[in-house]
């Protein structure tokens, strides 16, 4: 099984003042003593690091980018059929406010047939996946 990391996770979790730091902490634990794979994709570093810098701090944004190689989690780069996927998303959910970026993340997790999300983006909720994924926390 497969967890896919938003970027909303991964502030919370490089935040320590953040609100649901400790929660998500403990959510991202029980995911790796689970054993699940760990994954996230370019688009969603590009933006937690653009939401580090700007929200927490350059230094915080820094460490993150420093740390994430050691860290267990695979990044998957975007094909040419997952941005093709995450157009016709888009274009198809034009009454529903998903960003680009989410649009190319559900993208993944259905192509990649990912199975649990840890994110606290209600978008990923509201999303009708073709196949069951699990909303983490």
């Amino acid at each position: 099984m497969t967890c896919y990391l938003d970027s909303s996770a991964f502030l919370a979790l490089a935040d320590r003042r953040d609100q649901h730091h400790e929660a998500m902490t403990e959510a991202y634990r029980r995911i790796v003593a689970d054993g699940l794979r760990r994954v996230t994709s370019p688009p969603v570093l590009y933006e937690t690091l653009t939401l580090l810098r700007f929200r927490v701090s350059h230094s915080v944004a820094a460490r993150f980018l420093e740390n994430l190689p050691g860290a267990g989690i695979s990044v998957i780069p975007v094909s040419d059929r997952l941005e093709s996927r995450a157009k016709t998303i888009f274009l198809k959910f034009n009454d529903h406010w998903f960003s680009f970026v989410d649009c190319a993340s559900f993208a993944m997790i259905e192509l990649e047939r990912i199975t649990h999300v840890l994110t606290l983006d209600s978008d990923f909720r509201a999303f009708p996946f073709r196949h069951a994924v699990q909303i983490l926390p």
